[in-house]
């Protein structure tokens, strides 16, 4: 990421645009601390660099060898976990994949919003525009779904073909395998997100034949001062993949032919749930194709799962369960990690036959839960 020349010129661009001397800042997904250091650099009277990941530590080593350790505090662990103890001038995160609704980044825009920003505050990047297109790439489909309907070492794996076609990908699509114009579907405009789940649709009419087997999905994220696009049509090159979702089928296009597709990222616990429903109609306004796709499908929750996550059910701890709540209730107490780990082995010696065993356990939840 360090190495896209052009992303890290579009944050520093955009920081160099907000950043003023004494402001407070928040870098969420800090990394090695490039955005905090560049803060700093502009006049940063506080950084606070939250990174879940161990790189954190790095990242201190390299705030002292630059100067900075005295303005930046460096927090592991995930932004909606802590409370800062002022609220920030400004926010910079670049906590996207491929897409920027990846993993839990809404949410965690979102609750950086609302609990830590000033009021009137600014956030980078400022919006994230998402675009669609028809895409056709016969090997793109292949390696995604088709593969499945070759029976590859001579063996029956349709069975996996729904889950296929259930998923999108990451893939380095090329212009050459564009064959519509692109289509904006949605609008994440973070300095009002008021919501996690993202809808849209995208439409096209076809003016030549030709055969698409699915979309191709991107964003341009906007900046103050900037614009960085992953298009795959785009002369830009970044370490952004560029998405692909597949359709159950390749589809004949013919001219006059109109396309819609409807579009929806909906929060589904740290992820999302993505549905692409595709209507294809002839000139005459008649349906000739029609898909309704959606990664539910590729989950593969059995009946057993789903009946634990109902509003009705009534949960009973099994022994994993038991195990834990008998370690959290443990800490605070003053015990040790080895004590607690002792009588864990004691009550469950089938699950740890020795306390080291359950050390391992105990270890854990202690660098998960314990101060």
């Amino acid at each position: 990421m360090i190495a896209d020349a052009g992303r890290v010129n579009a944050f520093v661009t955009a920081l160099r645009q907000k950043v003023r001397p004494g402001d407070t800042v928040l870098d969420i997904g800090t990394g090695i601390g490039i955005w905090a250091f560049v803060a700093c650099r502009l006049g940063a009277r506080k950084v606070y660099a939250v990174e879940p990941d161990q790189v954190v530590h790095v990242a201190r080593k390299a705030a002292v060898a630059n100067g900075f350790a005295d303005r930046i505090e460096f927090v592991q662990d995930l932004s909606t976990r802590i409370e800062l103890p002022e609220k920030v001038d400004g926010i910079v995160a670049d906590i996207r994949g491929a897409l920027p609704l990846f993993n839990g980044s809404l949410v965690t825009l979102l609750d950086a919003q609302e609990r830590m920003l000033k009021p009137g505050g600014w956030i980078i990047p400022e919006r994230d525009t998402l675009w669609a297109a028809l895409v056709s790439d016969h090997k793109a489909y292949h390696d995604f779904v088709g593969l499945w309907d070759s029976r590859p070492l001579d063996l029956d794996l349709s069975a996996f073909r729904t889950t296929a076609c259930a998923e999108w990908g990451r893939r380095r699509m090329t212009p050459d395998t564009v064959i519509s114009a692109a289509a904006q579907w949605a609008t994440i405009d973070y300095s009002t997100l008021a919501e996690q789940r993202v809808r849209g649709t995208a439409s096209w009419c076809v003016d030549r034949p030709n055969v698409a087997h699915g979309l191709c999905v991107w964003f341009d994220m906007e900046a103050p001062g900037i614009g960085l696009s992953n298009s795959p049509c785009s002369d830009e090159d970044h370490v952004y993949s560029r998405t692909y979702f597949p359709w159950g089928h390749p589809v004949e296009l013919v001219s006059g032919d109109s396309i819609s597709v409807e579009i929806a990222a909906d929060p589904l616990g740290d992820d999302y749930l993505w549905r692409w429903n595709t209507r294809v109609r002839s000139a005459d306004g008649s349906e000739r194709v029609h898909f309704e796709q959606s990664t539910f499908d590729s989950s593969h929750l059995s009946l057993e799962r789903l009946r634990r996550r109902a509003h009705t059910h009534r949960p009973e701890l099994n022994v994993d369960g038991e195990i834990d709540r008998m370690i959290l209730d443990r800490f605070g107490n003053g015990s040790s990690l080895e004590t607690i780990a002792r009588e864990v082995a004691e009550r469950f010696p089938v699950k740890f036959p020795t306390w080291q065993k359950a050390l391992t356990r105990v270890a854990t939840l202690s660098a998960q839960y314990s101060k």
